[in-house]
């Protein structure tokens, strides 16, 4: 058995490799362009929302042991959802800038 001693990355471990990837190959683009403000912009907004989430993982985790109500758990679900959709929609505009500039390359 080869896999025994692998762990499961979180979906926030995951999520924040492809944002590092994304950036790292529109750099290595070497464009001087006037996406440059707009890609650090979406990239600092990604990444506040993976700390918010990260925040709000180890929130719950402390919630959990002192049992939290049904409520509290659908707007726990709820935010992740939202973050999620945000991460998502800062990793298309970084992926639809990224496909342009290799396109006029």
């Amino acid at each position: 058995k080869i896999t025994y001693s692998l762990k499961k990355a979180s979906k926030q471990s995951i999520l924040k490799a492809k944002i590092d990837t994304l950036n790292r190959k529109i750099k290595d683009l070497n464009f001087d362009n006037i996406y440059t403000d707009k890609i650090q912009s979406i990239t600092d907004n990604a990444m506040k929302n993976l700390e918010l989430w990260k925040i709000l993982e180890s929130k719950y985790k402390s919630f959990k042991e002192i049992r939290v109500n049904n409520n509290e758990k659908q707007i726990y679900k709820e935010k992740v959802k939202l973050y999620n959709f945000e991460i998502q929609q800062s990793l298309s505009a970084l992926m639809v800038i990224f496909v342009n500039l290799k396109n006029l390359n």
